[in-house]
């Protein structure tokens, strides 16, 4: 199973993406959660997550800043998240993601696609796709 580290500064939200996500069915299991950048960097070092859901905007150091960080010596997979737009278009700018997560208008479902766990035969751009949807917390 993928290892995931969340990295939220809002509790409830964290918790709700802990708990509402069937991490499982994604072959994917939480090994850490994080309240701040800070914390989400030494979180890092110390469990070497397989995949950091993180959110944009963080008190003490924010998700771009410990996604440049973690990006000198690692490249995790890192999902930003974030709820306001404007904020979300700082994100493509320091790094080139294999997909971006699109809401659907209609409902409350989230879906992103993201590169199953790279294998002997498969390279960071050959990596197949998969396909994830996931609740999104409120």
């Amino acid at each position: 199973m993928r290892r995931v580290l969340i990295v939220e500064d809002e509790e409830m939200i964290r918790r709700g993406i802990v708990l509402t996500v069937d991490w499982a069915s994604l072959d994917c299991v939480v090994v850490g959660e994080a309240a701040n950048g800070e914390e989400g960097l030494e979180a890092e070092e110390r469990l070497r997550p397989e995949l950091i859901v993180t959110d944009l905007k963080m008190p003490k150091l924010d998700g771009i800043r410990a996604t440049l960080q973690i990006r000198k010596e690692s490249r995790v997979p890192i999902i930003i998240l974030s709820a306001k737009t404007e904020d979300a278009d700082r994100a493509p700018r320091i790094s080139s993601p294999s997909s971006f997560p699109t809401r659907d208008k209609r409902s409350s479902r989230t879906t992103a696609t993201f590169p199953s766990r790279p294998t002997a035969h498969t390279t960071a751009r050959s990596r197949p796709e998969k396909s994830a949807s996931a609740a999104r917390p409120r």
